[in-house]
């Protein structure tokens, strides 16, 4: 993105720590721009976010700022540094949805900066600009820089902390003071995510040191009073939480949250049937790199090759690959062999991926030879390829589900792929490694800004609203559907959601979910249901039916896709009979219920 614009600037006069600072500047405007527009305009999405939306809004209540709250229940999933950071932008911002997703966004922005700084430390400033530019628009980083969740301040504190080690490097005594910072940023990084906040650190550096053999700086780094800094910072709020809620507390977090997520056995198997099943999952996060790391994960093996190649040169950057390749496979290995398995689990290695595939495209640049390599033309193509559908198909369903609100104008997006298609055919080295964020980022914005907005029909905002008027303290809310959201109703009506269906597809489970509707449909008091028209058709007697009354009824999109989809369906959908936007993907929803006279 920034990559080459300061080819000439030794020409110009301009130093080396002007250009640096005028890059800085650029990516926080490129970043501040792409992670906080219309940043509170989208709804809740993960599952997670309804936790810190509301448990923040209970400590405010409550004004108990040890113990997060959920729905009136102890949540002991996650230590107190996020909650604590999202109240602070509560009171800056108010309570709203870009309040709470404010400070992944500001995390977000803070890892690209310094993801740059060590691409220039360990390389050059072309590394750690275009580095920076990748990792701001791969499609994980950027979903989760738009999220309230944990796991972007993770990332963050891994990076700083990777950025403070490779400043305590240069082996001065007036440097060692940054590995105390090091230890410092471990701390506050264990006391938002627990204990990988400190570990995953530790193995990356433990392995450049192993791999470099840079054993003297074990006693450099002084490891005895890293941990007792790592303790001063992290241990205290642990120790209150264990004085308030005692064994239960300790059982919670050592039990549940270390040991079940590193030797999680499913069905509670055993023996040979435990080693099976995981030999079986070890594999889960390759996928997920070539997913969730779109697009530039085409040419993440060909990168990874050259960084193992370079490594064992004798050039000077073999350690700069050592570290980067420790970076990027500790934090790997170490989620490859716990049992729980997680996608967002990898994106604290998106800074190291992103310097990995950065330093590769401009080595291939650097020597020339970009467009004849294979490990660049079939990636670059494909990307085109796959980017124009992505622009054509986000048009379409913007114009088919809501032709009278595209502005005119707005079809020039369909031109955008020209981006990374002119540079190509032109053959200009420099401006086709830049192409590539740039692309990417206008694309994530027009998605953000624009797309999201519009296809976000808000159908439990509004249901949410209708209940409202008329909801009393004693009446029961429920979803009677799997495909609709009951984390965003929860979350627009301060409340918990009775769960009346049935996520599970087993022989029975069709029996179960009537079951639990019927259930919540004779609880006693006065209810309102949410429930698909498929569902209300299919699980309602009768005899339910006559009671219940309509308020209002919407289109609106499924939450679980892959039960949209069977065998059966394709043939239909090419022949024409079924629309994939308005008959697969979404569905009509009811809200009804039981009290007369609304």
């Amino acid at each position: 993105m920034l990559s080459y614009i300061y080819f000439d600037f030794k020409k110009k006069g301009i130093t080396l720590r002007e250009t640096e600072l005028g890059i800085k500047i650029l990516l926080f405007i490129f970043c501040a721009i792409l992670f906080t527009y219309h940043l509170g305009g989208a709804l809740p999405i993960i599952e997670s976010e309804k936790f810190y939306f509301q448990s923040v809004k209970e400590m405010f209540a409550r004004h108990d700022w040890v113990t997060p709250y959920y729905q009136g229940r102890f949540r002991f999933q996650k230590p107190i540094l996020f909650y604590w950071l999202v109240s602070l932008s509560y009171l800056v911002f108010g309570i709203n949805n870009f309040a709470v997703r404010f400070p992944s966004a500001i995390f977000a922005l803070l890892t690209v900066i310094f993801t740059f700084n060590i691409g220039r430390r360990l390389f050059d400033r072309k590394t750690g600009t275009l580095a920076a530019g990748l990792l701001a628009t791969f499609a994980i980083f950027f979903m989760y820089a738009r999220y309230a969740s944990p796991d972007m301040a993770l990332t963050f504190f891994i990076t700083y902390s990777i950025y403070l080690f490779l400043k305590g490097l240069r082996g001065t005594e007036g440097n060692k003071r940054f590995f105390t910072y090091f230890f410092i940023v471990l701390g506050l990084a264990t006391l938002n995510k627990g204990y990988v906040g400190f570990t995953l650190p530790l193995i990356v550096v433990f392995l450049f040191i192993a791999s470099s053999k840079k054993w003297k700086l074990l006693k450099t780094m002084n490891i005895p009073a890293g941990i007792f800094i790592i303790l001063v910072i992290a241990l205290p709020w642990y120790l209150i939480m264990y004085k308030l809620h005692g064994e239960k507390y300790l059982n919670h977090i050592f039990v549940r949250e270390t040991m079940m997520r590193i030797f999680y056995a499913p069905d509670n198997e055993r023996g040979l049937a435990f080693l099976a099943s995981y030999l079986k999952k070890l594999p889960y996060y390759i996928p997920i790199l070539l997913g969730w790391f779109a697009p530039y994960s085409l040419f993440l093996p060909n990168a990874i090759v050259n960084a193992f190649k370079s490594k064992n040169t004798y050039s000077r950057e073999r350690d700069s690959y050592k570290l980067i390749l420790s970076f990027f496979f500790g934090i790997f290995i170490f989620f490859t062999l716990i049992s729980v398995k997680e996608y967002h689990y990898m994106l604290p290695i998106a800074p190291a991926c992103a310097l990995v595939i950065a330093r590769y495209l401009v080595n291939l640049q650097e020597r020339g030879v970009q467009f004849g390599k294979a490990g660049f033309i079939i990636p670059y193509l494909l990307i085109t390829a796959v980017y124009t559908v992505a622009v054509a198909a986000l048009l379409y369903a913007m114009k088919h589900l809501y032709p009278f609100e595209v502005a005119i104008y707005e079809y020039a997006f369909i031109l955008t792929p020209l981006i990374l298609i002119i540079p190509y055919i032109l053959k200009k080295n420099k401006i086709t490694l830049t192409a590539l964020p740039i692309a990417m980022g206008v694309f994530m914005f027009f998605l953000a800004g624009r797309a999201i907005p519009l296809l976000n029909d808000n159908s439990m905002r509004i249901f949410a609203k209708e209940i409202e008027q008329s909801l009393r303290e004693e009446d029961e809310v429920g979803v009677g559907s799997v495909n609709i959201s009951q984390q965003r109703l929860g979350i627009y009506l301060d409340r918990q959601i009775v769960e009346a269906n049935m996520k599970g597809v087993y022989p029975g489970s069709d029996i179960v979910h009537k079951d639990r509707i019927e259930k919540f449909l004779t609880s006693g008091g006065g209810i309102y249901l949410v429930i698909s028209a498929e569902d209300y058709d299919k699980f309602i007697p009768e005899r339910f039916k006559r009671r219940l009354v309509f308020i209002d009824k919407r289109e609106t999109w499924k939450t679980r896709l892959k039960r949209s989809f069977n065998k059966e369906i394709i043939p239909e959908i090419l022949r024409g009979e079924k629309d994939i936007l308005k008959d697969i993907l979404r569905h009509e929803v009811y809200l009804l219920t039981n009290k007369k006279g609304i």
